[in-house]
């Protein structure tokens, strides 16, 4: 299970490492032999190619994570979870303060493991990407589902209206609160 965070500065990465160093450091062990040694080359390896895959900018592994641009951050997140090959994928607001082309990567791959029959979940407050990304969304209030919505009517509009409805709460005067 893995959990890429709203929150990508503060829980998602270490600011102060490389991108190299918070891309491996869900695991070491992978370029590690018997002596705990790690195998820089085979290291370098993996995060060149995760820094093609998600189209990381700048395209450099020592590049210090806090000087990225909030999308290429969250490139960087999402790509030491999917090197682990979760089960479960928990995406919260993946795309928050990303521009139009890093959702676009930073969705692909979540479709992708999806397909492969990985579960993934996304908390979002944006009902346009939840439409686009989503097979079937459920809309809770207070921790609890108040609807679910798949298939032709999936679409923002009905995500509003849902949310609007789910949100109207009488008080014992049947006044709205």
């Amino acid at each position: 299970m893995a959990l890429v965070p709203a929150d990508r500065r503060g829980e998602g990465a270490i600011v102060g490492l490389s991108v190299r160093e918070n891309l491996t450091l869900t695991d070491l062990k992978r370029h590690s032999g018997h002596t705990w040694l790690l195998n820089r080359s085979a290291e370098r390896a993996e995060v060149a190619e995760w820094i093609q895959q998600l189209n990381v900018r700048p395209p450099r592994r020592d590049a210090i994570y806090a000087t990225l641009s909030g999308g290429n951050q969250q490139k960087v997140v999402l790509a030491k979870w999917l090197r682990r090959k979760p089960r479960v994928l928990l995406l919260d607001e993946p795309t928050q303060g990303v521009d139009v082309h890093a959702k676009a990567t930073i969705h692909a791959p979540a479709r992708e493991i999806a397909a492969q029959g990985a579960v993934v979940v996304i908390a979002s407050s944006d009902d346009t990407e939840l439409c686009d990304t989503c097979d079937r969304v459920l809309v809770m209030r207070d921790g609890a589902i108040v609807a679910e919505v798949a298939g032709d009517r999936l679409t923002p509009a009905e995500l509003g209206r849902l949310q609007l409805e789910a949100g109207i709460v009488l008080n014992q005067e049947g006044m709205f609160a």
